[in-house]
């Protein structure tokens, strides 16, 4: 007679075969994100609405998101610029996986040549601060992922010339190209794909911009947060606290947005003779599991506009899905500064526990702001318990250009549309990577070393992975 344990293993393969069986069908279909719905659920998380929610309807990753009004404050596309370099979410994931499997990997390995700093390091002197410990948000273990959609909310004014003549136009900034084409050298607006609409306030849409979830079928959200930040202050302006602490959010389905707002204890910020920044968050669990996929637009996050502005979101989304591995899920938050002449600011990220034998996977996700693009000198060291410590690369980031103003992904079924879609984000970065080559056989956690020697940013938001049940996929 069978006993219950092999019987429930066996229930476990049979679900994981399903769903194999069911992405190899869809895969087939060109559909990739079409998976069989399995009702059963388990794993257990815990954090603020950390139950188990509704199923989700057919995805809608693939829907367009809503086009804004086209004008000289609103001519940003969602069509995704074709740049031979870099595969950079092409709409038919099978672009993507054509386009890796025709790169050099030792590519991805390759730094940027340093060029000689555009102007001599400024030593900033602090004012006021608020920088908050990293702690963990949401953690557990369960079949599942934890994912993100994101945008910018700021961008360079292409109704005005760059303020470094050596510099491309506006549009072509916007692609990536150019030397430096960061926020410093560029007049800065605010991105606004909602113009003419009203906020729940009664006040006008002055910023906005969108991202569609698209999470498979079967899927249970368990926890998701949005992250807003940005430029609180340039030189003697400093915006106050109750100007950043709520932001408009309009969720799938519904025609009217809703105020949200900081729900922590404080705001994250540093303010110096130079620069304020911050970053404020709120829980949104409720919504996304009744909204479901679609598309998100969040309007009205506050920055100073001005050059050398940035701004944007981010959604984070830890759900559970049966087709899913099994995993220890784990998202952290708070706020710290890395700046040049700061010492290296290394973070133990702990629960992340690998099998003791077989493969290893794992994924490590972040928000980090006022990383430029092109402006070298910014590093991410990974060292897991029993591997060597090493500098981090991929195909979109060089090891000494690692917050890049980017908000990439390179796994297919989490590439999501965005509007507008910019390649350079001008000091925003939400990325996801592939952890897997810094993992080893009985980790039980990650060291993360962030250092600087030119490019300072600002660190917001961890989210990461790592497959309990010996499965390779990343």
């Amino acid at each position: 007679m069978t006993s219950s344990v092999s019987r429930a293993a066996a229930t476990r393969l049979l679900v994981r075969r399903t769903c194999v069986v069911g992405a190899a069908v869809a895969a087939v279909a060109g559909q990739l994100l079409a998976v069989p719905t399995v009702a059963d659920a388990r794993g257990s998380g815990t954090g603020t609405g950390a139950n188990a929610g509704a199923q989700y309807p057919q995805s809608s990753q693939n829907s367009q998101a809503p086009q804004g009004a086209q004008s000289p404050q609103n001519s940003q596309s969602s069509q995704l610029p074709q740049l031979p370099q870099l595969p950079l979410h092409p709409k038919n994931p099978l672009e993507l996986l054509q386009s890796l499997q025709s790169k050099n990997p030792l590519q991805s390995f390759q730094a940027l040549q340093s060029p000689q700093p555009h102007r001599p390091q400024q030593r900033a002197t602090t004012i006021a601060e608020n920088q908050l410990p990293f702690t963990t948000r949401f953690e557990g273990d369960f079949h599942g992922s934890i994912t993100r959609i994101s945008n910018s909310l700021m961008t360079c004014d292409e109704t005005k010339a760059p303020l470094d003549p050596e510099q491309p136009s506006c549009e072509d900034a916007r692609k990536g190209l150019g030397s430096r084409p960061i926020n410093n050298k560029y007049e800065m607006k605010y991105i606004n794909i909602d113009p003419g609409s009203v906020g729940p306030l009664g006040d006008g849409i002055y910023s906005a911009s969108s991202a569609d979830l698209g999470l498979i079928d079967g899927s249970r959200v368990k926890y998701a947060r949005l992250y807003w930040g940005g430029t609180r202050g340039i030189d003697d302006v400093v915006l106050p606290e109750n100007q950043i602490d709520e932001v408009y959010l309009k969720v799938p389905g519904e025609g009217q947005y809703r105020n949200i707002a900081n729900d922590q204890p404080s705001i994250g910020y540093i303010t110096t003779d130079v620069e304020s920044s911050y970053q404020a968050s709120a829980d949104i669990t409720d919504l996304v599991r009744q909204a479901g996929n679609g598309t998100y637009t969040v309007a009205n996050m506050d920055s100073v506009v001005k050059p050398h502005s940035w701004g944007g979101w981010t959604i984070v989304v830890a759900y559970e899905n049966d087709c899913k591995p099994y995993r220890h899920i784990h998202l952290w938050d708070g706020f710290r500064v890395e700046l040049p002449d700061s010492p290296p600011r290394e973070f133990d990220l702990t629960g992340l526990q690998t099998p003791a034998a077989g493969p290893v996977a794992g994924k490590l996700g972040f928000v980090v702001y006022d990383g430029d693009l092109k402006w070298t000198g910014d590093t991410l060291a990974i060292k897991s318990t029993n591997g060597p410590q090493a500098l981090f690369s991929d195909l979109n980031h060089a090891s000494n250009d690692a917050f890049n103003s980017t908000i990439e992904e390179l796994t297919p079924a989490d590439q999501f549309i965005r509007t507008p879609y910019n390649r350079n984000n001008f000091g925003y970065d939400s990325n996801r990577w592939d952890i897997s080559p810094f993992l080893r056989n009985g980790d039980t956690d990650i060291k993360v070393l962030f250092d600087t020697d030119k490019d300072g940013y600002d660190l917001g938001v961890f989210y990461a992975y790592v497959n309990l049940d010996g499965s390779t996929e990343g």
